[in-house]
């Protein structure tokens, strides 16, 4: 996966967009309104680069003030016939898995709750300490839990 949050790569694609040049030339100042409008000139300009790279890519909240304007954007390579969230949470699980005494394989696994009832491992949020687990209910709902909650379903 690509973390690109890099000033300089902002504002080198900014620069080659006509509301930048706009402002430049009329000295305006950065609005809500000039704001959208470079978001959909930025994510035009970031398709092209997301085709030829073959990534997904996602802009995150964009920050401004008059005279300067700051964003962050992701590119994800994604497995063909999976979507980027199938591909963020299997690329999430195989780094956090060690932590939680799980595999990387472990993910989708059926396991039984205490309680009896049957999941599936979904994922994790390794920044939820207290249960950072994702179990998918067979009714389509989901359980955080902790590791101490189910055991693997023997087959």
């Amino acid at each position: 996966m690509f973390h690109i949050a890099s000033r300089f790569v902002i504002l080198y694609m900014l620069q080659r967009l006509c509301v930048v040049n706009q402002i430049r030339e009329k000295r305006m100042a950065f609005t809500k309104s000039n704001i959208k409008q470079a978001r959909t000139e930025l994510e035009t300009a970031l398709e092209k680069w997301a085709k030829d790279w073959d990534v997904d890519v996602k802009i995150g909240t964009i920050s401004y003030s008059e005279k300067d304007l700051r964003c962050k954007f992701t590119a994800v390579q994604v497995e063909e016939g999976k979507t980027r969230h199938e591909t963020e949470i299997e690329r999430d699980f195989a780094r956090y898995a060690f932590r939680y005494d799980l595999d990387p394989e472990d993910l989708g696994k059926e396991v039984n709750l205490f309680d009896g009832e049957v999941c599936t491992i979904a994922g994790i949020k390794p920044r939820n300490h207290k249960f950072p687990i994702i179990l998918k209910k067979k009714t389509g709902g989901f359980y955080k839990v902790g590791k101490k909650a189910f055991t693997f379903k023997s087959d």
